[in-house]
């Protein structure tokens, strides 16, 4: 995979980010923010449970200490978060048990990437994601948020964003 490739996959894992935000924001509108972050965390762990379980029946167990060094007890976790989720979730849009998923795609990526093109590089390029889907998620006012206009000010200020991410990118 080429830098660009990495650069490019941390803008839509930015983008991931802006939108567990908006759903968050639209939870924490119905049920609250703490409530919101509950459904968003158990997502996240069930998210990673799930990672480890699909790798651990391909052959590839976790590197901890045991009990935790085979796919068994992750499974016991993912039953348990997707219980927890599926209750937690009543009376919401059953899309929002997804969106926890983002935040275990954030981090997962932060492990495979920033060894690749560096902190800097990944943090700006996911930061200049989350504000483009941000913006956009504004103005049209998404998961039932009042919209904001997308003016040109927001454009340039999200162009300067990105224009810092393709300068940290070919900085020698």
């Amino acid at each position: 995979m080429t830098n660009t490739a990495y650069v490019l996959l941390s803008i839509v894992v930015g983008i991931g980010s802006a939108t567990q935000l908006a759903m968050l924001g639209a939870m924490g509108r119905e049920r609250g923010p703490y409530e919101a972050t509950w459904v968003s965390i158990l997502g996240t762990i069930a998210g990673l449970a799930a990672v480890v379980v699909v790798r651990s029946l391909r052959g590839n167990q976790p590197d901890l200490p045991s009990p935790l060094d085979s796919g068994w007890p992750f499974v016991a976790v993912l039953a348990v978060c997707v219980v927890a989720l599926l209750l937690s979730v009543r009376g919401l849009d059953p899309y929002f048990v997804l969106c926890g998923l983002f935040a275990t795609a954030y981090l997962l990526s932060v492990g495979y990437v920033v060894p690749h093109i560096g902190a800097a590089l990944f943090l700006g390029a996911a930061t200049g994601g989350t504000l483009l889907g941000s913006a956009v998620f504004d103005h049209l006012g998404a998961f039932g948020a009042e919209p904001h206009e997308t003016t040109l000010l927001r454009a340039a200020g999200l162009s300067v964003i990105l224009l810092g991410v393709v300068m940290v990118r070919f900085a020698p």
